[in-house]
């Protein structure tokens, strides 16, 4: 996202109270002529002076059109085939396509080159961080007085490209004290440290924004976000609510005031109101369900939220976060679902891959029903159940990790033993049920396969991992099955299940 920039050279400046309008609005209105005059109407007569194009040129980078670029460029070739300014942007233009050779070569042609030929020469030779380059960068803020807006934004782009945001943080006063709006240039720094998740930095950052225009909107939302992402809720809220105050029907606004009371664990009522209108708008996202059915739950509005998902899935693309939403709070209703998205879930995802890294980031309930759906729709590899003895097993769900461990050793006798985890669940899931028997006449078993296998070429399979690792995996399991083996023999008075902790 790019910054704000100051007024347009002709433009009016604009009151700062005024909250109505923005310095980009002169911009703004000039673009939508370009369009509407050039772009669609293709009148290549409809007049716009050299200066007009260059301005038209740079919004149209901050709206992400290429093809209004383009028509710049055309145009400006067309009635001004002379033009430095215009001739650097085609070469920008060039850049951005990764045709680095023709924009070197154009931009050698500007014969009163500035700062955007400077950074496009740095750009185009590989330039990183090095003394050279941080001298050269010291040398371009020495020869200007007032940096324009562009300037600013790619100045900033390319030390970030480069790896080189502490020299933006050095020169931040030097910097500022060159522009004739220095909001651009801390906007756009303030971009580039959310980027890097430097938070606290870009806090700061807006802070000093609102404080320049403190009835600019965007500002206030800016900063609230980023102090949401710091952990820093109240403040977040605080500001969101100022943001709201400004402009009531702000959407980013109301997002980041629900979130951040949903964090603090305050006025779940206010949230559901906050979040439910967002859901209407297709730039709805993941997180905004998530802190809206969140709130429903906490209200006890559980057949609520279920439908607010069912609303969300409907009108937007597949979503696994809140598919796994609609899993946790309604598992029939859930797996239904995924029944039927199952085959576009797979083109990213595995279902199977899916369980595990919800299992690995501590979401073991949601993991479960995943790792069940893919047993029951067939897939019974041992990966697949030793997986899913090794889940159920960590959810305490001990009947179903016997079971999905029992199938995997009789499914396959010569190959379980690759899989130490399911090994471990499996007898410990027979001590947690208090089938002590069981648990001796698998660990003996298991035992006696590895030992007679250990060292033999065709030795249980460990799948990807090397030589030397599957060693000490199955060296580990070895010694693990010795000490389960002698611990599980002690007289069953002396065991108790829920503590019961092999070698210890």
């Amino acid at each position: 996202m790019r910054g704000p920039r100051g007024p347009a050279p002709h433009s009016i400046p604009v009151p700062a109270l005024d909250n109505n309008l923005n310095p980009d609005d002169s911009r703004q209105s000039l673009y939508e002529e370009f369009l509407s005059e050039v772009v669609r109407a293709g009148n290549q007569e409809a007049y716009f002076d050299e200066q007009d194009l260059v301005e038209i040129f740079d919004y149209s980078s901050d709206m992400d059109n290429y093809i209004a670029k383009m028509e710049v460029l055309l145009y400006g070739a067309r009635h001004y085939p002379d033009s430095q300014p215009l001739a650097t942007r085609r070469a920008w233009f060039y850049s951005s396509f990764g045709e680095m050779d023709a924009a070197a070569e154009l931009n050698e042609r500007v014969s009163n080159g500035g700062v955007l030929n400077e950074l496009l020469r740095l750009t185009a030779e590989g330039a990183s961080d090095t003394p050279a380059t941080r001298s050269r960068l010291d040398a371009m803020v020495d020869a200007n007085d007032d940096f324009a807006d562009e300037e600013l934004i790619q100045l900033v782009d390319f030390c970030a490209e480069a790896r080189m945001l502490d020299w933006v943080e050095r020169n931040y006063e030097r910097v500022k004290a060159k522009c004739s709006y220095p909001q651009t240039f801390i906007y756009e720094y303030a971009n580039r440290c959310e980027e890097e998740m430097k938070y606290g930095r870009a806090v700061a950052l807006f802070e000093e924004l609102t404080m320049m225009e403190p009835f600019t909107v965007d500002f206030w939302e800016r900063l609230a976000a980023a102090q949401y992402r710091e952990g820093l809720y109240d403040a977040a809220l605080s500001s969101a609510e100022y943001a709201m105050a400004i402009s009531p029907q702000s959407p980013e606004a109301s997002r980041i005031k629900g979130m951040a009371l949903y964090a603090l664990g305050r006025d779940f009522e206010t949230v559901a109101e906050l979040m439910t209108p967002l859901l209407a708008y297709p730039e709805a996202n993941d997180t905004d369900l998530s802190v809206l059915v969140g709130s429903l739950v906490e209200l006890g509005r559980n057949a609520e939220a279920v439908e607010k998902i069912k609303i969300y899935m409907d009108t937007h693309p597949v979503s696994r976060p809140a598919l796994g939403i609609l899993i946790t709070i309604s598992p029939a209703d859930g797996l239904a679902r995924l029944r039927e998205y199952a085959p576009r879930i797979e083109e990213t995802v595995p279902v199977r891959e899916w369980a595990m890294r919800e299992y690995v980031e501590g979401k073991g309930s949601l993991a479960a029903s995943l790792i069940g759906f893919c047993l029951d729709s067939g897939d019974i590899s041992t990966y697949t159940r030793s997986l899913a003895c090794e889940i159920y097993f960590a959810n305490e769900m001990y009947p179903e990790a016997i079971a999905a461990g029992r199938s995997a050793v009789e499914g396959d006798p010569d190959g379980y033993l690759g899989y130490p985890a399911l090994v471990y669940s499996l007898s410990m899931a027979f001590v947690r049920v208090g089938m002590l028997d069981e648990a001796r006449e698998f660990a003996s078993q298991a035992l006696g396969a590895l030992v007679e296998a250990k060292g033999r070429p065709d030795a249980p399979s460990t799948g990807s991992l090397t030589p030397v690792e599957a060693h000490v995996y199955l060296s580990g399991l070895v010694r693990y099955l010795f000490a389960f083996s002698r611990d599980i023999s002690r007289p069953d008075s002396q065991i108790d299940p829920l503590k019961f902790n092999p070698g210890v």
